[in-house]
C-alpha cells in the first residue's frame, strides 16, 4: 500500500492495522526460521527504515525489540 494509505490506516484504524501484523506473524517467524539455518552470508529483511517515514515513536512502540510488536 502507498505510504499516504498506510499513514491513514495507522491512525484511523489501527485495531484492523494491529490485527492484519499479527495475521501475518506465523509467515514471518517462518522466514526468520528459514534464515537462521540458511548458509547465505547476507540476508536483508525489513532494512527499509527512515526517519522522515518510520518516526521515532512508531519505532520504538511497534519495531524496536520489547515493543510488543
Amino acid at each position: 500500500m502507498a505510504k499516504e494509505e498506510f499513514f491513514y490506516l495507522y491512525a484511523d484504524e489501527r485495531a484492523a492495522v494491529t490485527s492484519l501484523a499479527r495475521r501475518m506473524e506465523p509467515f514471518y517467524n517462518q522466514v526468520v526460521a528459514a534464515v537462521e539455518v540458511c548458509e547465505a552470508e547476507t540476508v536483508l529483511c525489513g532494512v527499509n527504515f527512515d526517519q522522515n517515514l518510520t518516526w521515532p515513536a512508531f519505532f520504538e512502540e511497534e519495531i524496536s525489540p520489547g515493543s510488543g510488536a
